[in-house]
């Protein structure tokens, strides 16, 4: 993900940051740009960072890719597989939660 203009900006729209005082300097006005995402990519990117963060640490998520890697998949089709593998967790517990949420209350007698 781009952080300064002049590095790629492909896909991404730029939106500049309103001025904060008419004393600042004019050269100044708008700048840094902020990067302006969609819902979905706000999505990806967080799971990107869900999934990578503990690749780089934690024992078991690195012996996930390792073992991907043995199975013949490229670096990019093992990060694709522990991403559907943390979704689908994350699916469950929320199921889990909105199952509780409309189980009745037993009424006290």
């Amino acid at each position: 993900m781009p952080r300064w203009a002049h590095e790629s900006t492909e896909g991404y729209r730029w939106r500049p940051l309103p001025s904060r005082t008419a004393a600042c300097a004019p050269s100044w006005r708008g700048w840094p740009p902020l990067l302006v995402m969609t819902n979905d990519e706000l999505r990806e990117a967080i799971l990107y960072r869900i999934v990578l963060t503990p690749s780089r640490q934690a024992p078991a998520a690195q012996a996930y890719l390792a073992r991907r890697a043995s199975e013949g998949k490229t670096r990019r089709e093992a990060v694709l597989a522990r991403k559907r593998f943390v979704v689908r967790a994350i699916w469950r517990r929320w199921q889990e939660c909105l199952a509780l949420e409309a189980a009745p209350v037993p009424l006290a007698a």
